[in-house]
This record gives structure tokens, sequence and C-alpha cells, in this order.
């Protein structure tokens, strides 16, 4: 079993610079979480919600796409209580808390309604936000508790929970030890703050395929594994529906920012 954890394992960690992996930490939690909900037919089975959530990380420029059922998020959420209920690791206790204090929507035998399904929209969207900033607290808590297995492992076990759940791509996980990696090296970078914000790039020459309309330096694009590059407002209605390049239709599931 192997999380992200492992891959900050080989960077020097001192009194002296502990603060600035927390604060690369916290950069992480600043996601954003974008969602719509379908209703879905599978064989002769009834009807249900299909929902489709965009993440996206500003300190990594990365973003990808998970699709959830209501089950799947009622299942995580019962698996971490009774993981935190079961572990005598306060850190874990205290890491978790947040997540189970969100309500989470109830359960229901009828077909769901508009109101349901907004309701869920918004009960996981800021869900998988807590989750992201949990598993960068099992990440952080790791790096200042190494060597004690008791607190470790516990810690290591929900990341990997949590990461497989959320499916972070391995372009997320590498991009995360770069900035933090940056920020140790730079720590003007985090001077008085706890969000780091790279410097955006030159505007490209390029047109957005869709729109039409020039990239400008202020917009926010979505550039695709394959190489294509969208405005981030136009391409999302085409990810939600369809996993890939609206240009080439290669699968993309995942890509930078």
């Amino acid at each position: 079993m192997t999380s992200s954890m492992t891959r900050f394992q080989d960077m020097p960690v001192t009194e002296d610079n502990v603060h600035l992996i927390q604060v690369a930490q916290d950069d992480m939690k600043q996601v954003t979480v974008h969602s719509t909900a379908a209703s879905v037919v599978e064989g002769d089975s009834d009807p249900f919600t299909l929902y489709t959530l965009i993440v996206t990380c500003p300190a990594t420029k990365t973003w990808w796409i998970i699709k959830k059922r209501y089950s799947q998020f009622y299942k995580l959420r019962q698996y971490l209580a009774k993981m935190r209920k079961a572990c005598k690791s306060k850190t874990l206790d205290a890491i978790l808390q947040p997540l189970l204090d969100i309500a989470f929507p109830k359960k229901s035998f009828r077909l769901d309604t508009q109101a349901m399904v907004a309701e869920r929209k918004a009960a996981f969207d800021k869900l998988t936000a807590t989750l992201m900033a949990v598993r960068s607290e099992c990440v952080f808590a790791s790096i200042q508790h190494q060597g004690n297995v008791e607190i470790v492992l516990p810690l290591d076990h929900a990341c990997f929970v949590i990461e497989a759940f959320l499916q972070v791509p391995d372009l997320q996980k590498t991009e995360e030890v770069r900035h933090t990696s940056m920020v140790l090296t730079s720590p003007e970078l985090a001077d008085n703050t706890s969000t780091f914000v790279e410097p955006i790039a030159d505007s490209e020459d390029d047109d957005c395929p869709i729109c039409l309309c020039e990239f400008e330096a202020d917009q926010a694009l979505l550039h695709m594994g394959c190489g294509h590059s969208f405005h981030k407002s136009c391409v999302m209605q085409w990810l939600e529906l369809k996993m890939s390049c609206p240009i080439c239709r290669q699968t993309s599931i995942c890509g930078t920012k």
C-alpha cells in the first residue's frame, strides 16, 4: 500500500523548514470543485444519479474528473467514521473530525428529485474539497511524526483510502512534490502567506477551438493530456458528458490549467 506520503520521505525535514512544508500542504487544500448530475440507467436497473466532479488545484495547476454515486460517498464516510472510532491515534481523530462534521444528505428510497440532487451536489462538492484538505493534513502530520509507526500507519492508510476514492492522478502527486520542493528552496515564495500563488504565464497566441476567441493572461485555461487547450468555461460542459478531448477525442480525465 502506497500513498502520496511516500513521495515526501526523501525531503529534508528540519525545525527550520517544517513550517514551509506546512505552507506547501496548505496550498494543496485550496481546491475548487465543479459538479453536475445526470440520471443514468444501466440495463434493467432503476435509474440512478451519477455525479461528475471536476477538481482543480490552483497550487499545482492540475485538474481531474471523478464520477461518483451517492452510495459511494456514503460508504466512504461510513468507512472513515469506523476508522476514526477504531483508531487510537488522537492525531488522526482530530484530522478526520471536520470531515465527519459535514452534514451528510439523508438516504432516500424514492427517485431523486431536483431538490434532492441539488442538496447532494452541494454536499459532495464540500466533501470532496474537505477530503483533499484532510489528505493534506495526513501528509503533513506524517512528516511531523516520521519514525512513529503508531501515528504514521493510520495516517498513511487514511491518505491511501482518500486518494483511491478521489482518483488523484499521478500528475497531481508529482506536481505536489515539485510545488513543495519549490517552496522549500525559495522560502520567499511563502513569506507571510498560507496560500502560494505561482506567477501567471504569458498569454498564448492560440485561439480557443470552441469559442474561437484568443487566450488571455487572466483567463482560466485547461490543458488536455493530448496537448490541446481550451478556456475552462468553454470545455467544462463537454468534459461533464465526455471524458475526452473535443478535438482529437483522446481520453482525458486529467490535465493542467
